[in-house]
């Protein structure tokens, strides 16, 4: 059935048309729209990175058989980009002026930055943290739900993360 898709844990298979329509209610409900919900879950990134570095670097090992340079470059550089984030988000969630064309004159432009409902995250097994979590902290940025899926192929870190989102991140919005 086209609507199924393995999840990331070991829960068996997700309904993908129930989730979608579930988040797209919570986010109609707007509530990933505000500065503090965007923070906390930034906030919430970067404290489940810090406190479980170890053992995601551990997972990346497992999978990859990499460097310890390679693994702890992956975590904390999501680390980064997401303080990153938390310490530009005013910023990044203001409207902004843009200049027109001559013949538009005396109007005026603007960009206004809204989000765009829910984010599907499919991450690659190569760079399993980077190019999982990267998207999905740009995205909560943003003011969108995320539903993450992880690689299959680095078994390892999609268990850690699939242990650690529901954890330390809001359910109701990020799967």
């Amino acid at each position: 059935e086209r609507s199924r898709l393995a999840s990331m844990s070991s829960q068996g298979p997700v309904n993908l048309s129930g989730l979608a329509l579930r988040q797209r209610q919570v986010f109609n409900a707007r509530k990933t729209s505000s500065v503090e919900w965007r923070r906390s879950q930034l906030q919430a990134i970067v404290r489940m990175l810090e406190e479980n570095e170890h053992q995601l670097a551990a997972a990346h090992h497992g999978d990859l058989r990499s460097t310890q340079l390679q693994r702890y470059m992956e975590v904390d550089s999501m680390i980064d980009e997401a303080k990153w984030f938390l310490h530009n988000l005013d910023r990044l969630m203001q409207d902004r002026e843009v200049p027109l064309p001559l013949m538009f004159r005396p109007g005026n432009a603007r960009v206004i930055r809204q989000a765009f409902g829910s984010v599907l995250v499919i991450g690659p097994w190569n760079y399993p943290i980077i190019l999982s979590l990267g998207p999905v902290i740009g995205a909560i940025a943003a003011g969108n739900c995320v539903v993450l899926k992880p690689s299959e192929v680095a078994p390892n870190v999609s268990r850690i993360l699939a242990e650690l989102v529901p954890k330390y991140l809001d359910n109701e919005c990020i799967k």
